[in-house]
């Protein structure tokens, strides 16, 4: 994600925060921040939604530039 923002917001993305950190400051609820979560919206998808942005960039982009058409 921070990645993707940064991208977007043509920015350097933050320094890396050491793991130790992290669970120093978050405890067990670093693991989500330090591995990732990949998420399929499953039943979204065999009921046959589709979704205006499926990928991270161009919905930051869409949410950056244009945040009022959003709503639409």
């Amino acid at each position: 994600l921070c990645a993707a923002l940064a991208h977007v917001l043509r920015r350097p993305c933050w320094a890396p925060v050491p793991a130790f950190a992290l669970r120093l400051l978050l405890g067990e609820m670093a693991a989500l921040l330090l591995t990732g979560q990949r998420v399929i919206p499953s039943v979204a998808l065999r009921v046959g939604f589709t979704f205006r942005f499926p990928d991270l960039v161009p919905a930051l982009k869409a949410c950056l530039s244009h945040p009022d058409e959003l709503n639409r």
